[in-house]
């Protein structure tokens, strides 16, 4: 991992629960390295591998992970929702742009 590389567990360390949004691919092999090499894992123990990751992962700060339904992260964007995670663009955050928090969920609803 990149020195110089925010880590995973920063956001966890200030949240117990963040909800990151992967765009693509090549984000998720970084996404499943970074978690491997911070000592994240699966909720059911197994190690993080990039085809089990899906486009937005919950993170806790206990270090486990696990898929969050699509659903469920488009309907956190609605006017009336309350207190949701903290939502992470992976991509920008691992580039260290200042503006990683998610605004958006990238998916259409039909």
């Amino acid at each position: 991992m990149n020195d110089s590389m925010r880590t995973l567990r920063d956001l966890v360390t200030d949240h117990d629960l963040v909800w990151i949004y992967i765009g693509n691919d090549a984000e998720k092999e970084a996404f499943a390295a970074q978690c491997g090499d911070e000592g994240f894992h699966f909720s059911d123990g197994d190690a993080v591998a990039a085809d089990r990751c899906g486009y937005v992962m919950a993170l806790h700060n206990d270090l486990t992970l696990g898929n969050l339904a699509i659903f469920i992260w488009v309907m956190s964007f609605e006017d009336d929702v309350a207190n949701t995670p903290l939502r992470v663009e992976y991509g920008k955050y691992a580039q260290g742009a200042d503006d990683f928090v998610c605004k958006e969920s990238y998916f259409r609803r039909a």
